[in-house]
């Protein structure tokens, strides 16, 4: 605390401390009390129970708990907190199983909800006030999403629960043991950044994954974006294959929305890379594409149909990710060693065959070379440019099996747009000498 840390000895500082403490302490319970009361309400209305603890019981947790810790401060005597919380769990799971005995419910999601308010007032009483409203927040998160959660986990296969299940432990295991050094005779492969993109990457994709089971039935736009972050293609022959008369337009923006969700994630790769100077290239002509994309998206938004469910596959499994390592692993060695007979220029054709298959693969390999100075940020970011323009236009080939000509026409046109506003925003960054 303030005045027993800074020797702030006076009345005034002592009153002023505990009173922003408590303050701090009521707002924490308030926050996770409040989730808790609409809920109560909410369900009450349409059943006989609910939450069995509410918002004021909630704030009277944390102000327990932060009275508590803030007498544990003064005394120094730690049997304090200890009698506290146990006092806490105590009354939580009587009230808990006196709730089930009476409504034959045995959901405890509130009661731990309860002793977590009270650790974060505790919390805000040793002055950890970050902890405990970082605490505060998730917890009320958690709580607030939990019937998107439950109807998440009801929508999952078998097949997709042991694919997380398995790819998390070989990332968990694998990943501490690598060797976080480059052992290739070029200096551009270091096995454990390696092996940390491939997760971060496939992380990526599937945070984007679970939104779609969680949100299920979304706009167009939004399914578009978010699929386009899970995989490009997939997204887009998904959407082609709907394409009628009258859902054109629909589809039209959704495949436009999956180009902005691609080149979205293309910065943040870039950036878990830790290829810092390369993001300077590269960031305005992404923005540029992602604006153009987006502008001609919402030109030919439909908002005839609001919803729709695209079919993905999981992309947090094993197999996928072996795939992309694979084709990173690939075009590493390729590179390095074509580079070093022919120079900078030759890795672009390069690249542009590569991005036919998977742009990310590129970008990532670009990303790590220019971080351990094989290539120049200036060649990485000519390279990522080439992968995400090809990346662009290989949506013509997928929007073909539509067999919509109008629709492969536009998809085209529209394409060919982005790609010539991103490659004429990056030459003018250069010719200008900006950066």
């Amino acid at each position: 605390m303030f005045y027993r840390k800074c020797n702030k000895n006076t009345t005034f500082n002592i009153v002023m401390d505990f009173i922003f403490g408590l303050v701090l302490a009521i707002a924490v319970g308030a926050l996770v009390g409040l989730e808790r009361e609409y809920w109560r309400r909410y369900i009450r209305s349409k059943y006989k129970y609910g939450p069995i603890f509410g918002a004021r019981t909630a704030i009277l947790f944390s102000i327990l708990g932060y009275l508590l810790a803030y007498t544990y401060v003064l005394v120094e005597d730690t049997t304090i907190l200890s009698l506290g919380f146990i006092l806490s769990f105590v009354f939580v799971t009587t009230v808990y199983f006196a709730n089930a005995m009476v409504h034959r419910r045995t959901g405890a999601t509130t009661s731990i909800a309860m002793l977590i308010v009270f650790v974060s007032g505790m919390l805000v009483g040793l002055n950890n006030y970050v902890y405990a409203l970082s605490l505060s927040v998730i917890t009320a998160f958690l709580l607030f999403v939990k019937r998107n959660v439950d109807r998440f986990v009801f929508h999952l296969k078998r097949e997709e629960i042991m694919s997380a299940i398995k790819f998390a432990i070989i990332a968990v295991v694998i990943l501490p043991l690598l060797p976080n050094r480059t052992i290739d005779p070029w200096g551009v492969f270091n096995p454990y950044s390696f092996w940390y993109i491939v997760v971060a990457v496939s992380g990526i994709s599937f945070l984007s994954y679970i939104m779609l089971k969680v949100l299920k039935q979304v706009g167009i736009l939004l399914t578009g974006f978010l699929g386009g972050l899970i995989n490009s293609a997939a997204t887009t022959f998904s959407l082609a294959s709907m394409s009628t008369k009258r859902l054109r337009k629909y589809v039209e923006s959704g495949i436009l929305m999956s180009l902005v969700g691609t080149v979205f994630a293309d910065p943040i790769i870039i950036f878990l890379v830790g290829s810092y100077n390369t993001l300077k290239y590269v960031v305005p002509f992404q923005l540029v594409g992602m604006a153009t994309a987006l502008f001609i998206a919402l030109c030919r938004y439909d908002k005839g149909k609001t919803s729709v469910d695209i079919k993905l596959d999981s992309p947090f499994a094993i197999l996928p990710a072996l795939k992309f390592a694979l084709i990173m692993t690939a075009l590493l060695f390729v590179s390095a060693i074509v580079k070093q007979h022919f120079g900078d220029i030759s890795l672009l054709p390069i690249a542009a065959i590569v991005s036919i298959y998977s742009s990310s693969a590129v970008i990532v390999s670009s990303a790590i070379m220019a971080k351990e100075g094989a290539v120049t940020p200036l060649t990485a970011s000519s390279i990522i440019l080439v992968a995400e323009v090809m990346s662009a236009l290989t949506k013509t080939f997928w929007s073909k099996w539509s067999n919509d000509k109008r629709l492969v026409r536009f998809v085209f046109v529209s394409m060919l747009i982005v790609s010539v506003a991103m490659v004429l925003t990056y030459t003018l960054i250069l010719s200008s000498g900006f950066l």
